[in-house]
């Protein structure tokens, strides 16, 4: 299993925006076939964001902070509520489009896996489940609008790891994403070190968000 169907789980389980439904049938793929790779894995690769230097060629997002966010409850998950929040304000000025289809390709060969498991058509396992060429298209665009928000945020921000943080959370993250996705912690930790930071990235920027902003609780909720 390469690192990209990896990340994309892990993109998949921290934002569940594309249906718990898809989630756990491609979790259920990760666990169930690492050596029998959707066919469209083999010749595709996501783009590198890693090489990007300048965000705000992307994203066009005016605030990220100060923000007052409306919870509806108290037990309301302040990080999916600030998260959606800034989303919503944020603009893509433009999608790499490889991006795009790239993960469009991991949802179709994640349904065509299930699809082969239960005996059905593609087009039968995604009409049973209603979904479309359409809302696959565009849970990537949203899925692609997700990285590059994160990315900027990341980078105008400046939020990065220590040296001290990743020593003394690895072993925690590290058991986590092991249990997780069922992976043996010595596997993890001898080959997933970058994916256990990218966990520890993610949820340091969402402790920033979280610290920065403000949250009120929606009048109903009061009375």
């Amino acid at each position: 299993m390469n690192r990209a169907k990896r990340a994309y789980a892990l993109y998949l389980a921290r934002r569940l925006g594309v249906g718990a439904l898809l989630l756990c049938l491609l979790l259920g793929c990760l666990c169930s076939c690492q050596k029998d790779e959707p066919e469209e894995e083999a010749v595709l690769t996501a783009i590198d964001y890693d090489v990007v230097e300048d965000w705000s060629e992307y994203v066009l997002l005016s605030q990220y902070t100060g923000l007052e966010i409306c919870l509806q409850q108290e037990a309301d998950s302040k990080s999916e509520q600030v998260w959606k929040t800034v989303l919503g304000q944020a603009e893509i000025l433009h999608y790499p489009e490889e991006q795009v289809s790239y993960y469009a390709a991991q949802t179709r060969a994640t349904y065509r896996y299930y699809a082969q498991q239960n005996g059905w058509s593609l087009e039968e396992t995604m009409e049973k489940l209603g979904v479309t060429e359409e809302s696959i298209l565009a849970e990537a665009r949203d899925m692609v609008k997700g990285d590059l928000v994160y990315r900027y945020i990341v980078a105008d921000a400046g939020i990065a790891l220590t040296e001290e943080e990743k020593a003394s959370l690895f072993d925690r993250y590290a058991r986590q994403y092991a249990e997780t996705y069922g992976y043996e912690l010595s596997y993890v930790t001898a080959s997933l070190s970058e994916l256990v930071y990218d966990s520890m990235l993610y949820d340091k920027t969402m402790e920033y968000l979280i610290v920065n902003n403000t949250f009120v609780v929606s009048a109903e909720e009061i009375s």
